[in-house]
């Protein structure tokens, strides 16, 4: 049936019905596009200002953490210590059964506090009071261990935990290949003198089973070559800056925001807000992105994430890039998030930081107000099809009687 063919009542109505469906459209589709996009605005801008807030911390916290270090290496009772303690190893660095002695000797006694034998009682009060000089550093920085090491000989002389390097030798002992040895190499380079390095984290197993993070800086002897002080940098102190411990719904993250830190490597530098709240899930989405049995049974048996997943995605690539912006990307989940994302200035550290919500959660409103807007506009339609009979019945029933007057006259 042709439009032309139609009764104008029947005319009337289709123009009344499709009248209020345009106007039901237009009206509700830019209603709903102005509020996404004024919650996008919103959203991003929360998002950065947290972010800009974690970058903060961060940058400070490694500030203070040099400044710590070389505070450390140029306090005048730790150099001199640290000489004395290095006069005291000489003799036995050489004598294989009187270092493992004196090395498990000074182990016993800063583990039970058993009174030591008389003849390494001078070099274990060193250690104590090496151990005395420190511990407000470790305190304030919750450093894992601090080591000292003879930047000639290459010597472990000293270690806070008295841990298995102890003792050692870092140029050709068992930990040479470690970590630890290539932050004490880094320290001693040329253009590294009266300079903090810091070396990123990376997984270890010679050395640690969790992944280490080290800055060492050079201590300069009077007259005599050096020595070199390494801090092992815990990974719990940038966990807690990352996740605000665990209070993600007071930093406006709601229930699937988190902000994190991913490094050059494109491996992440804190634990997963996924993985501490649901691990099962976390590791089931992951799987999904394709990662092996070696990652997932890794991430459960070390119970953390860090150097371990892996970040890949457009906003880690632009940060790397240098940029500073905020978009709506795929995440490691392979979840759709807002995403603001930014480098971050450190020296020795090529990393990057990203503050992040799930789009579903962050357009939750947007999307109730789309439902309410479809509802509404179906009412008003079921009205405007209403009106549009009634309205139409009106206006064509004089002309229907007219017509039918004028047929009667017609006919005669």
């Amino acid at each position: 049936m042709s439009l032309p063919s139609l009764k104008l009542k029947t005319k009337l109505q289709l123009s009344f019905v499709l009248i209020a469906f345009l106007s039901i459209v237009i009206t509700g589709r830019q209603a709903y596009r102005n509020a996404r996009t004024a919650l996008e605005h919103a959203t991003f801008q929360r998002l950065t200002a947290l972010r800009e807030s974690r970058r903060q911390e961060v940058e400070r916290y490694y500030s203070e953490l040099r400044s710590d270090i070389l505070s450390a290496s140029a306090d005048r009772a730790v150099i001199e210590t640290a000489l004395k303690l290095r006069r005291m190893y000489a003799p036995f660095r050489n004598d294989r059964n009187t270092r493992v002695t004196r090395i498990t000797a000074a182990s016993r006694a800063a583990t039970t506090h058993i009174s030591p034998r008389r003849d390494n009682r001078n070099y274990l009060l060193q250690l104590a009071l090496m151990d005395s000089l420190l511990a407000p550093f470790i305190a304030r920085r919750s450093f894992d261990d601090v080591i000292l090491a003879d930047a000639t000989e290459g010597d472990v002389l000293y270690t806070a935990e008295r841990k298995a390097a102890f003792g050692t030798n870092l140029r050709d002992g068992a930990f040479a290949a470690s970590r630890l040895a290539e932050a004490f190499r880094r320290a001693l380079a040329g253009n590294n003198a009266n300079r903090a390095c810091l070396l990123d984290y990376d997984s270890d197993a010679s050395f640690t089973d969790i992944p280490v993070s080290f800055a060492a800086i050079q201590i300069a002897g009077t007259g005599t070559p050096g020595m070199v002080l390494i801090f092992q940098i815990s990974i719990d102190e940038i966990n807690a800056l990352m996740t605000d411990h665990g209070r993600w719904e007071h930093d406006i993250l709601g229930e699937s925001g988190e902000t994190y830190i991913v490094g050059a490597d494109g491996k992440m530098r804190n634990d997963s807000r996924f993985f501490i709240e649901e691990p099962d899930r976390y590791l089931a989405q992951i799987s999904r992105q394709g990662y092996g049995t070696n990652v997932l049974d890794a991430i459960r048996t070390h119970h953390t994430s860090v150097m371990l997943q892996d970040v890949r995605t457009d906003a880690v690539a632009a940060a790397f890039r240098g940029e500073t912006d905020t978009r709506i990307v795929r995440d490691y989940r392979g979840v759709r998030v807002l995403s603001s994302f930014t480098p971050l200035h450190i020296p020795d550290l090529h990393w990057v930081l990203l503050a992040e919500i799930d789009e579903l959660e962050a357009f939750r409103s947007v999307y109730q107000l789309r439902e309410q807007l479809i509802l509404s506009g179906l009412i008003l339609m079921l009205f405007a099809v209403i009106l549009g009979f009634i309205i139409s019945g009106t206006m064509t029933r004089p002309i229907d009687a007219l017509a039918r007057v004028s047929e009667q006259f017609g006919r005669g």
